[in-house]
């Protein structure tokens, strides 16, 4: 907290906190390109078996005569389409056709499968067949990349607090990069998953500790700016996606090209000071000079005289942080009552909020047609969202606001499954779901916020990250809650709602942070939460 007091003489949101903002806001464009292109990259189109007197699977049109198809594909009633997995048991020869009598023996494709190409020319399941008896392979793709997340959440957060934000950033702007420019290049199915952990450790590591710093850099008065600011970016990486995904049909191609975006961020280790909030709190009181005396020429401000100097005299910053030395981490936050029951009621909500959220993202485009359209679709109510956060959430508070938007959410997923039946309303229930992704993508914001307010300097990153890591417990479990839309559409909805509505209630547990100093120190945040 102590920290705020010089922060009112450096002018907190100058021009070097709003320079040092945009960078460090860039790279949650290219967080969301590594997150979100399994929609494009992960399609599954329609597919059927490649027949044996057919050539190259690669060459052969997906669309069959009736004729052909009658005699060739059987039947599958269930959901009432011609089979995707299975052929008729027959010779398929001349006599075979001339009969016009169809085999009634069914087996499963033996060779290859033929794709309609008419919405996407390559995939990764198309490139390995992830189809029918393989179909799991693609949610559990999916699921690997969310360990990946957790992994890196708490990886990257207990780097950032112990060496420092810049390294740790840095680390990870690296192997996302490379981790991504790799996967759009292996041969086989299983290093192309491989690499998918990596980018979604690094993408979460990248997010998380941009964020600290950019919200340990500024005042009270504009952390929910700064905050709103990521996820504005990181909506804006949803709406080029969808630009870059319709000009860039082949997925290795448009893999490598987004992470090949990545390398510009390498360099910010040379260019982004590293957080002095931090620096002080590990006694590093050169470096967080240097830091300061850069924040003073860049901002055109004047620091009374003795207010800071090398040895900490004047302003008693040795004084004043002489216990930030002590080695802290992520265990610290469960030993008092109040910490330890904010810290469990915190991960949960993200549990809850993470899998829901990119949940009903999956969910919301697969309710359309078109998957680039659809992208724009959550794009703007993301952006909507995160503007209505701008205006309410510093007037009517962080808890309030977490709890309605979960509230939201949870409501409007529940009354879906009660309008999915009947295909008249189908443009109701896409309505709805956008609006519960409205209620779900304004929590996220608010969550972020929240959480980097609660959780103390010396443990935050740490704590972000395993809240992060929490959530992608529920990425990895929201996965295989879609999976279920095969036995009744709408019901992973319904299962999303419910979680949603009961963590809403169980937020209103935690305390209010709006216009209060983040806490430095465990025994501050102990004094915030029990207040």
């Amino acid at each position: 907290m102590k920290f705020e007091k010089l922060l009112t003489i450096l002018n907190d949101f100058g021009p070097h906190q709003k320079k040092v903002l945009l960078l460090l806001c860039l790279p949650a464009i290219t967080c969301c390109w590594h997150k979100f292109v399994w929609v494009f990259i992960g399609a599954i189109p329609a597919h059927r078996c490649h027949l044996p007197f057919e050539g190259l699977a690669e060459t052969v049109n997906f669309e069959l005569s009736d004729r052909v198809r009658n005699m060739s594909i059987p039947w599958d009633g269930p959901r009432n389409r011609w089979h995707r997995c299975m052929m008729l048991n027959a010779s398929f020869d001349v006599e075979y056709f001339k009969r016009g009598i169809p085999s009634d023996s069914r087996v499963y494709c033996k060779n290859d499968y033929v794709y309609d190409t008419s919405r996407h020319s390559t995939s990764v399941p198309m490139t390995w067949n992830l189809v029918c008896e393989k179909m799991i392979l693609p949610a559990t793709t999916q699921a690997i990349f969310y360990i990946g997340v957790l992994l890196g959440s708490i990886g990257y957060g207990a780097m950032a607090d112990k060496f420092g934000r810049l390294p740790a950033l840095s680390v990870a702007l690296t192997s996302l990069s490379i981790g991504g420019f790799i996967g759009g290049i292996v041969p086989d199915y299983f290093s192309f998953t491989a690499m998918r952990m990596v980018v979604g450790g690094s993408a979460s590591g990248v997010f998380i500790i941009a964020l600290v710093m950019g919200m340990e850099m500024v005042g009270p008065s504009t952390r929910v700016l700064v905050g709103s600011s990521f996820q504005y970016f990181f909506a804006f990486g949803y709406l080029t996606l969808a630009v870059i995904a319709a000009i860039i049909d082949d997925w290795r191609i448009l893999q490598v090209t987004i992470s090949s975006v990545g390398l510009l961020f390498i360099g910010y280790y040379w260019i982004i000071p590293e957080s002095a909030r931090w620096l002080l709190q590990r006694q590093k009181m050169e470096q967080a000079e240097k830091v300061i005396a850069l924040v003073v020429k860049e901002n055109k401000v004047t620091i009374p005289a003795g207010s800071f100097s090398t040895n900490g005299e004047s302003w008693s910053f040795r004084d004043q942080f002489k216990d930030s030395s002590k080695k802290f981490h992520i265990l610290d936050l469960f030993r008092s009552p109040h910490l330890r029951r904010t810290s469990l009621i915190i991960f949960f909500t993200w549990m809850v909020t993470s899998g829901v959220y990119y949940g009903l993202v999956q969910f919301t485009l697969d309710l359309g047609r078109n998957d680039y359209v659809n992208l724009l679709i959550v794009a703007i109510t993301e952006i909507l969202a995160y503007t209505v956060g701008l205006f309410i959430l510093d007037r009517h508070g962080r808890r309030q606001v977490l709890c309605g938007s979960l509230l939201l959410g949870g409501s409007m997923l529940l009354i879906i499954p009660l309008l999915a039946e009947d295909d008249s309303l189908h443009s109701s229930v896409v309505f709805l779901a956008v609006i519960g992704k409205f209620g779900l993508a304004l929590a996220y914001n608010v969550i972020y916020i929240f959480s980097a307010e609660l959780f103390p300097t010396v443990v935050r990153c740490s704590g972000l990250g395993c809240s992060s890591a929490m959530a992608r417990v529920g990425g990895v479990v929201s996965s295989y809650v879609l999976l279920l839309k095969v036995y009744w559409k709408p019901l992973p909805l319904f299962v999303f709602g419910a979680l949603s509505v009961a963590a809403s209630f169980l937020a209103f547990l935690l305390p209010e942070t709006t216009k209060k100093d983040l806490p430095d120190t465990l025994s501050e945040a102990e004094t915030v939460i029990s207040a």
